[in-house]
C-alpha cells in the first residue's frame, strides 16, 4: 500500500525501534488501526510494515475530515517526544504544505496581490508553528537550515544538531565541503553554541554571530523568555520568605521593564 506525502513529514523507524514494535504487535496484536486517506496510508506506515513483516492483515481506518495534515502531526506528536529542533524541522516541513493549502482554496484567482501571497506564506508558517508548538522563528531558522544545508537534516531530526549550532553551520558558507568541515569540526569538540560559531568564524575567516541576525535574534529572545519561566517557577518553589520572594520579584520586573523598554 502506498504512502500518503503528509506521511512522510516524520521518518520511518528503523533498527532497534522497528523491532521493538514489531515485538509488541506480535505480542498485543495490532491495537491502533492504519488510518487511510485518499486510498493510501497517511499514518501507520510503520505499523503497516511491522504487519507485513509478521504475515498479519493489518486493520484500517479511513480519514473523512477536512485536516489530514492536523491528523498526522497530532498522532504523532502524541507518540512522539520531540525536542524543539526536531519540532522546527517539521514546522519547516509543514508550511510549504499548508502554503499548498491555501493556494488551492484560492483556485483559479488571478486577483490576488503580491502582499497578500506573502501575507499567505506568513500565516502558513505561523501556523506551522503553532501546530508544532515552537516560535515562527524557529521554523524561519529550519527552513533556512534546511535550504543552505540540507545534509544537516538528518542530524537535526535524530535529536544530535540542536537548531542554533545547525543554522550557524548552514549559513557559514554556500559550499558543501566547507559546511562539511565545519560540521566535522562541531562534532569532534563536542561544541556548543557559541563555540560552533567560534569555529565558523575561525574557518570561514568571517565574523557570524546570531546577536546581528534577524532570526537568531528573535531565538535568543525566546529561549531567554523560556529560560525567565523556569526562574520564576524556581522562585516560587524555594524554601525562602514571601518577603525575600518579592524583593526578587521586585529587581527582576524592574530590569525586564528596562530591557523590554528598548524594543519600543
Amino acid at each position: 500500500m502506498k504512502a500518503h506525502k503528509y506521511a512522510d513529514l516524520f521518518p520511518l523507524l528503523e533498527g532497534a525501534e522497528f523491532e521493538r514494535l514489531v515485538a509488541d504487535i506480535r505480542e498485543n496484536g495490532l491495537l491502533e488501526p492504519i488510518w487511510l486517506y485518499e486510498d493510501q496510508i497517511i499514518d501507520g506506515r510503520n505499523r503497516y510494515r511491522a504487519c507485513k513483516k509478521l504475515g498479519i492483515e493489518p486493520k484500517t481506518r479511513s480519514y473523512t475530515g477536512k485536516d489530514p495534515i492536523g491528523l498526522v502531526v497530532s498522532l504523532n506528536l502524541i507518540r512522539r517526544h520531540l525536542d524543539n529542533t526536531q519540532r522546527a524541522v517539521l514546522g519547516a516541513r509543514l508550511e510549504p504544505l499548508y502554503a499548498e493549502a491555501a493556494r488551492a482554496r484560492q483556485g483559479t484567482r488571478t486577483d490576488i496581490q503580491p502582499n497578500l501571497a506573502g501575507s499567505m506564506e506568513g500565516q502558513a508558517r505561523d501556523k506551522a508553528a503553532a501546530m508544532v508548538g515552537v516560535s515562527h522563528s524557529y521554523v524561519s531558522m529550519a527552513k533556512t537550515t534546511l535550504t543552505n544545508a540540507p545534509e544537516l537534516e538528518d542530524d537535526m531530526l535524530r535529536g544530535e544538531l540542536p537548531l542554533g549550532q545547525a543554522y550557524a553551520i548552514a549559513k557559514s558558507s554556500p559550499v558543501a565541503s566547507v559546511r562539511a568541515r565545519i560540521f566535522k569540526e562541531v562534532q569532534k569538540q563536542q561544541a556548543t553554541e557559541p563555540q560552533t560559531r567560534q569555529i565558523v568564524n575561525r574557518i570561514t575567516g568571517r565574523k557570524v554571530d546570531h546577536a546581528h541576525d534577524e532570526d537568531g535574534a528573535v531565538k535568543m529572545l525566546f529561549d531567554a523568555v523560556t529560560a525567565l519561566d523556569k526562574a520564576v517557577t524556581a522562585l516560587e518553589a524555594a524554601d525562602i520568605t514571601e518577603a525575600d520572594k518579592n524583593e526578587h520579584s521586585k529587581v527582576a520586573k524592574n530590569r525586564i521593564k528596562a530591557i523590554l523598554g528598548r524594543l519600543k
